[in-house]
């Protein structure tokens, strides 16, 4: 499929959670030649699932969507848990979520005291 994409012949969006199958399918995009920020080649995640996954498909140049389901709880909670079973590197990749995020937390609390470090000398004084 990707070929066709290359061609410019399809489109495709891969929503998937797992690292294995996104870093093969962006190695395999590259190697073909297919530019970063091409609107044909897309991937998507859920939101607040496989966040590293995300953030470096998204560094690398690819377009990157997030979906939240939207519903009746009745038929969403199944419909999350089935996704969750699927991803077979949901635990690993929850690992590096959580470090992703706390590096994001730490850098913006810096970035933060940096920026407004003239206000807590104030109160200090």
């Amino acid at each position: 499929m990707l070929e066709k994409v290359y061609k410019g012949s399809a489109a495709v969006c891969l929503a998937t959670h797992n690292l294995d199958s996104g870093r093969w399918t962006a190695a395999k995009a590259q190697a073909l030649g297919i530019g970063k920020g091409n609107d044909k080649l897309q991937f998507a995640q859920l939101k607040g699932m496989a966040e590293g996954l995300s953030f470096g498909l998204r560094n690398a140049g690819f377009q990157v969507s997030k979906y939240l389901p939207y519903g009746p709880v009745d038929m969403v909670i199944p419909y999350l848990l089935r996704r969750v079973e699927e991803s077979r590197g949901m635990l690993s990749a929850s690992t590096l979520d959580r470090q992703l995020m706390r590096y994001i937390k730490c850098t913006f609390y810096f970035l933060h005291f940096i920026a407004n470090k003239e206000i807590y000398r104030d109160h200090l004084i």
